[in-house]
Order: structure tokens, then sequence, then C-alpha cells
């Protein structure tokens, strides 16, 4: 039986996606994301979050990173600037190749920031027992202690830091998968923080892909951006 375009009546193949509908998905997607990759044939943008944000004190790097659903590829994009030159990050991934994904968006301790204000602290203790000597009694010791543990808690708190971070699992590098964000925490000069999107990518972005893996082309009117 033909099929025809319910905007624009054109007569329709088997599976075809009419022209009219997809620079409506164009034009939606381009609407938040204009540069993030070109569309190959009959590729349409339907969904895109504004997902984490990377930073680096040490570095000097803000970097925007913000993943866009089309109904052929899961596209990764991380762009900014480090002392005044740009840094880009691209991955993509075929939807099809796609198996699961695992998003994490919490609190992680910095030991970076832990370590530069444990740092800080001995500096002004040596500084003031330079100029004069403050464990002269047993109350002054006991002083100085209850300090220093207050001192201790409230730079363990912190370097208590926001994070977030998704594994990207697919058929073909189950042994190599795909980690972007705080993988390594502690160690880890670059810090990734939620974006403006991730709670609605989490309640989300797996459904997006289950409905075009099992679905393909018909369910992107259900998904993409208005």
């Amino acid at each position: 039986m033909a099929k025809f375009c319910n905007q624009c009546g054109r007569p329709l193949a088997e599976g075809e996606i009419c022209r009219c509908r997809q620079q409506t998905g164009k034009a939606a997607g381009e609407k938040s994301a204009p540069d993030l990759a070109a569309l190959c044939e009959k590729e349409v943008p339907i969904k895109q979050y504004h997902i984490c944000n990377a930073r680096s004190r040490i570095c000097r790097l803000r970097q925007e990173g913000k993943i866009q659903v089309t109904n052929k590829r899961i596209i990764f994009h991380l762009s900014g600037h480090s002392w005044s030159k740009k840094v880009i990050s691209h991955m993509e991934f075929g939807i099809d190749e796609v198996t699961g994904i695992s998003v994490s968006n919490g609190v992680s301790f910095r030991a970076w920031d832990f370590l530069l204000g444990l740092f800080i602290g001995a500096i002004v203790m040596i500084i003031g027992c330079m100029i004069s000597n403050p464990f002269q009694t047993r109350t002054d010791i006991l002083a100085a202690v209850i300090v220093l543990l207050i001192y201790m808690v409230l730079l363990f708190l912190y370097a208590m830091k926001p994070s977030f971070s998704i594994l990207i699992m697919t058929k073909h590098a189950s042994d190599e998968l795909t980690y972007i964000g705080n993988r390594r925490m502690a160690a880890s000069t670059i810090e990734f923080l939620p974006g403006e999107d991730t709670d609605i990518a989490v309640r989300e972005l797996g459904a997006v892909i289950l409905d075009i893996q099992k679905l393909g082309d018909s369910v992107v009117e259900k998904w993409k951006v208005d």
C-alpha cells in the first residue's frame, strides 16, 4: 500500500522520510546544535543535551560538552579553550552499535583541591611559628589541635565536588569502553561537572536510543526537538 507524507502529501517509499520532515528535523537540531557534525544522507537530528562542562584550574581549561542523537548516530562534542587556545574532543557512535549507557551525576573527592589547601595551610602554620611560638602552654597546644582538626574537616568538605561521567558500551568495543568524565577523580586535574540538561539526559537518553534501535525512523517525530 502506498504511503504519503502527512504534511505535504508526497508519495513515500517504504521506510522513507519525506524531505519536508528532514528539513524540519534539521532546523530543530540546528536551533540548539548548528556545528556538532555534518549530517549524512537521510540523517535527522532528534535530541541534543548540554550534558557536561569540563574545567581545569591548572590548565585554565573551560569546555562545554554536548550529546546529539540522530536516527543514525550518537555524537559527543566537547569544545572550549585552554590558555586562549581552542580545545576540541569529538566522538561518534553508530546508533545500532550501542548496547548500553551508564551515567553518573554525583559528588566525588578532589585530591588536588585537598592537597592544595593542605599546602597553603602548612605554609601559614610555618610562617606563624617563625613569627612567634604559639605552643607555649598546654592550652595553646590544645587550641592549635582543635583549630587544625576543624581546618582539616572544612578542607575535606571543600574537596568534595560535583562530578559527572558517562560510560558508553558498544557491540564491537566491549573490552575498550568509552568513558567520558571523572573516571579517576582523585588523580585527574580536569573536573567534569553536570551540564544544564544532565538530569533530563539521565531520564530519557536510554529510551531515545532504544526506540530508534527498535522502531527506526518512525520515532523521529516522537522525540525530536520542537
